[in-house]
């Protein structure tokens, strides 16, 4: 078994152990949102009736605060998923997809051509016209082009022909992909570089 589909089966294995985890993690936030938006309305309720004390007052400012951090976390697990939707989805035969299509080819659609004065729609002779024009500027004129072998062309060296066929080490794949954003290139799969890099 080849080293990239064993890391491949680890990818997939986490990524199934994430949907679970992340799924029960949803869940409890759902909940934990319904509670506070409770305990915020039955504060507000009392607070229409009595001035509330000011413990009260700081509960409310902390519910709302972890209300703000709890809808933050939502935002970014939906960005993550519009993410892989449009991995995996972005370029599907849609019909909108279809007429943007049909419209450029009918935009670039060469009906017919002028050739001596005449004009022309028929297809056969429209293509050997321009069969004819881009043979001619497309031929070499000149066969015999000189030979470019000279001393004063620069070359690589033996050991630097040699180090394009090495294997490709592990630091050099470390130092590129630490080279890229973290939330850049997820594929399909939805894996960012920030977590192949942790």
């Amino acid at each position: 078994m080849s080293p990239l589909s064993v890391v491949a089966g680890k990818l997939k294995d986490t990524k199934d152990k994430i949907k679970t985890w992340r799924k029960i993690k949803s869940e409890d936030e759902r909940r934990r949102n319904e509670e506070i938006i409770s305990k915020v309305n039955e504060i507000d309720l009392k607070a229409e009736e009595e001035t509330p004390p000011i413990v009260v007052m700081m509960e409310r400012k902390d519910l709302l605060k972890e209300l703000t951090e709890v809808e933050a976390k939502r935002l970014l697990d939906l960005k993550q998923k519009s993410r892989c939707k449009w991995a995996l989805e972005g370029d599907e035969n849609s019909g909108y997809f279809h007429g943007i299509i049909n419209r450029n080819l009918r935009k670039q659609r060469i009906s017919g051509i002028n050739i001596n004065g005449i004009w022309t729609d028929d297809p056969d002779k429209v293509k050997t016209e321009f069969f004819n024009h881009f043979s001619s500027k497309f031929k070499e004129r000149n066969p015999n082009r000189p030979q470019f072998i000279s001393s004063k062309f620069k070359k690589l060296s033996n050991q630097d022909q040699s180090s394009l066929e090495v294997e490709i080490s592990f630091e050099e794949v470390k130092s590129t992909v630490w080279k890229c954003g973290a939330d850049k290139a997820p594929g399909p799969d939805g894996f960012t570089f920030e977590f192949i890099k942790k």
